[in-house]
C-alpha cells in the first residue's frame, strides 16, 4: 500500500502551481496585465473567433467565482483591453469584446502562452504528455 503522506503529492502541486503562475505573472507583466488576466483575455481572444463569450463562460472555464471574475472583468475594462456589449436578443447579457489594444497583443500573449507550456513540458516525450494530461483531467475531476 502507498504512504501517501511520503509521496507530498499536494506540496508538489503547490510548488509547480507557483512557479507556473510566476513565469506567467513575469511574461505578461510588459502588458500590464497578471498572468491569470493574460490567460483569460487569451481564452477570450480564441473563443470570441467561433461565439460570443459572455463572464459566465471565463467563470466556468477557470473555476472561478463569479465576484473573482467580475473583479477581473472591471480591471481588463479599466486597462483598456475588453468592453462589454449588450446582446439584442436579451438585454441582460453582455458579450465581452477584445478593443483594439487586446487584439494588437493577441499573438503575443499566444506566444507567450506556448513559451510557458514548453517549459512545463520540456523534456517529456508525447506518450508522458498524453498521460500527464489524463492524469491532470482525472485529479481536476477528482476536487471540489
Amino acid at each position: 500500500m502507498i504512504n501517501y503522506d511520503n509521496l507530498g503529492i499536494s506540496r508538489k502541486f503547490y510548488v509547480v502551481n507557483k512557479k507556473v503562475k510566476h513565469m506567467f505573472d513575469m511574461t505578461f507583466a510588459q502588458t500590464g496585465m497578471t498572468g491569470t488576466q493574460g490567460a483569460v483575455l487569451n481564452f477570450i481572444y480564441t473563443q470570441s473567433k467561433n461565439q460570443n463569450v459572455y463572464q459566465r463562460d471565463i467563470e466556468i472555464e477557470f473555476e472561478i467565482r463569479r465576484s473573482s471574475v467580475t473583479s477581473m472583468v472591471n480591471n481588463l475594462e479599466k486597462g483598456g483591453f475588453i468592453k462589454r456589449e449588450r446582446v439584442p436578443e436579451d438585454s441582460r447579457l453582455k458579450r465581452i469584446v477584445l478593443t483594439d489594444k487586446a487584439i494588437s497583443i493577441a499573438e503575443q500573449l499566444q506566444n507567450s502562452i506556448d513559451e510557458v507550456n514548453r517549459a512545463i513540458l520540456k523534456g517529456l516525450n508525447n506518450e508522458e504528455i498524453q498521460y500527464l494530461d489524463l492524469i491532470l483531467t482525472k485529479i481536476t475531476e477528482n476536487l471540489p
